[in-house]
């Protein structure tokens, strides 16, 4: 059984390896190199996105308070003008009619 040159039997025999031996092992390690670049850049891209995430989270916050903040002035204005109406109605019940002139 004879084996095939490699890049180990190089190694460990000094025999010199073929064309086809050398290629793989260039192919493979281009390989290795893409898919650990990749792997990187894939890394990249999530912690971007997760840092678009809490801007985009924090500035809906301030948004938020913001209208819940107006609502909350518009509903006490609401208030206000129902009280208002309310002491009119009493009054003007609680006036007697004067006569027109």
């Amino acid at each position: 059984m004879k084996l095939e040159p490699t890049l180990l039997t190089f190694v460990f025999t000094g025999s010199i390896p073929d064309v086809f031996t050398i290629i793989s092992l260039i192919l493979f390690t281009t390989s290795l190199a893409l898919l650990f670049y990749s792997l990187r850049l894939l890394a990249k891209i999530n912690r971007l996105q997760r840092e678009s995430l809490r801007q985009q989270a924090a500035t809906r916050q301030p948004i938020r308070a913001t209208r819940q903040d107006a609502e909350a002035s518009l509903n006490e204005a609401i208030d206000h003008i129902d009280d208002a109406i309310y002491l009119l109605e009493r009054y003007i019940r609680a006036c007697p009619k004067r006569p027109r002139n």
